[in-house]
């Protein structure tokens, strides 16, 4: 049975399987290779994808856009007020995580069951264009995804019906797909540039024939396209507003024509110099009609290409190596093809950018896959992929210190044991905080989980507990504790929760 692979954008998801040499890119029910990641409630129905897109305008408040920004992430101001530039559909809070109000509806949905709906989209056009059963797949994500976002969209594969076999950093997709389809026989390095619409990541490698091998990752989850479509909103909302005294902001159904507009126009200034925006009857009958210049985009958009050249300079220094040691800087996602992006990235490797295609991902995703499935042609299987932790995994200490147990970079799979005492006389639970992160402080990073280890009495120090943190190939963190009762909560959904959403969820057709 083959294994899958999709690459689970924010804006768009692909599915395709590596057969016979090549990558075969799967066409959806329209026949197009790559699904809009949109979801749509409407009076009888729930649509999925392209028919979910071709209604938008008319029923934006009641349609998802994107919901991988949100998945695995706590609710607060930063990502509710984030997502309010992609979409209008409200954003509540759900026992302390994201969730999703749909107009006049009471259930919250969550972004992993927003998630597996597209996930299942993709299942059952790979299950058309193969004619058979399919249960496994390799998943795409950010190479600075948490682990906490990480476990989500596995939670929504299992939501799907899908059995996620690993998922893999998009940079160790495209430079894996990189290596095999120039076929690489020299070791060499090489820089992977990345922001997609969510997301983006500047990651390190080192590879040659046959193999692969991460050696940095710097990251930003809040540094996407949807980040530079704000900024064209941002613009295009101050414009109206000087000119009729009138917020779009209001107007949920204005705010998504917008919305699109500045999306447009975004991508058109990728190729042109300047872009044209006329949306008639925006607001109470008046309209919006400017032109909207690259110059405009780049000075709204700087502190965000500051940071992406930021993230550069970190990798690089995460990677002990000089510049000249690059053989190729290689770029893959949607945004590396704004001009200013191509700049940055000049700037600060004095080389220039090969931009590699959209599928990229994908294909690499797909040969992971052909590989785990064991059904592949000459030396794929003598290729080894070899990933790294893009974050450091800490535990809190005394004076609320996080102190790292396996750092950011260290190949993955990894493993640590680590010796707990107790702090006083009988005390009945070691505790551990686990974190991920780079900050000093423990409640500067985010949480990974609390647990609590029930002892047996006895003077202070001298009962003690064997903790073992492991990350897996796809990321994710587990600890455990042998011999000992283990109060574990990651905060995911229950396997109740999973249970029924798997069950509404492929029920759609």
């Amino acid at each position: 049975m083959p294994v899958i692979a999709i690459d689970f954008g924010t804006a768009y998801s692909r599915v395709g399987v590596y057969r016979q040499g090549k990558l075969e890119i799967i066409p959806n029910e329209k026949g197009n290779l790559e699904t809009p990641n949109y979801v749509a409630f409407t009076d009888s129905e729930i649509l999925v994808g392209d028919a979910a897109k071709s209604q938008l305008e008319q029923n934006a408040v009641r349609t998802i856009f994107a919901p991988k920004i949100c998945i695995g992430q706590p609710f607060n101001n930063d990502v509710a007020q984030r997502y309010k530039t992609c979409s209008t559909v409200k954003v509540v809070d759900r026992n302390g995580q994201v969730g999703f109000q749909i107009e006049g509806q009471t259930k919250v949905y969550t972004p992993e069951e927003i998630s597996a709906m597209i996930l299942l989209k993709m299942k059952q056009a790979a299950e058309v264009y193969l004619g058979s059963k399919v249960t496994d797949a390799v998943i795409t994500v950010p190479g600075c995804f948490l682990d906490s976002q990480r476990q989500a969209l596995v939670d929504a594969g299992t939501i799907a019906g899908l059995n996620v076999r690993r998922l893999i950093n998009e940079p160790t997709a495209a430079v894996v797909a990189f290596c095999l389809e120039n076929n690489i026989q020299e070791d060499q390095d090489v820089m992977i540039t990345s922001i997609g619409a969510g997301a983006s990541d500047v990651s390190i490698a080192s590879i040659g024939q046959a193999f692969v091998e991460m050696r940095a990752c710097q990251g930003d989850p809040f540094l996407g396209g949807v980040d530079f479509t704000s900024k064209v909103v941002d613009h295009l909302r101050i414009v109206f507003r000087n000119e009729h005294n009138s917020d779009v902001a209001d107007h949920p159904l204005a705010l998504q024509r917008v919305i699109t507009a500045a999306e447009e126009a975004k991508i058109t200034l990728s190729n042109q110099t300047s872009a044209v925006v006329d949306l008639p009857s925006l607001v109470e009958g008046k309209g919006l009609n400017v032109t909207v210049t690259r110059s405009i985009l780049e000075e709204c958009a700087s502190d965000l290409l500051g940071r992406y050249g930021v993230l550069i300079t970190n990798a690089i220094t995460d990677s002990r190596m000089a510049l000249s040691s690059f053989r190729k800087i290689i770029a893959v996602g949607g945004t590396t093809q704004m001009p200013a992006f191509v700049e940055v990235v000049k700037r600060a490797t004095s080389s220039d950018v090969n931009k590699l295609a959209n599928e990229t991902a994908l294909y690499g995703a797909a040969i992971q896959a052909a590989i785990l499935s064991g059904d592949h042609e000459g030396n794929l299987g003598e290729m080894f992929i070899l990933d790294n932790s893009s974050h450091s995994v800490g535990i809190e200490t005394v004076g609320s210190a996080c102190t790292t147990i396996i750092p950011r970079g260290t190949t993955l799979p990894a493993k640590k044991s680590e010796i707990f005492s107790t702090s006083a006389d009988n005390q009945p639970v070691i505790s551990v905080q686990v974190c991920e992160g780079e900050r000093e402080m423990a409640s500067d990073n985010p949480k990974v989980a609390q647990m609590d280890v029930k002892v047996p009495p006895g003077p202070k120090g001298v009962p003690q507990v064997h903790v073992t943190f492991n990350i897996d190939d796809s990321g994710i963190i587990r600890t455990t504790c042998e011999g000992y009762q283990v109060d574990f909560n990651k905060g995911r959904l229950s396997k109740e929760e999973k249970d029924k959403m798997a069950v509404e969820v492929q029920s759609l057709k």
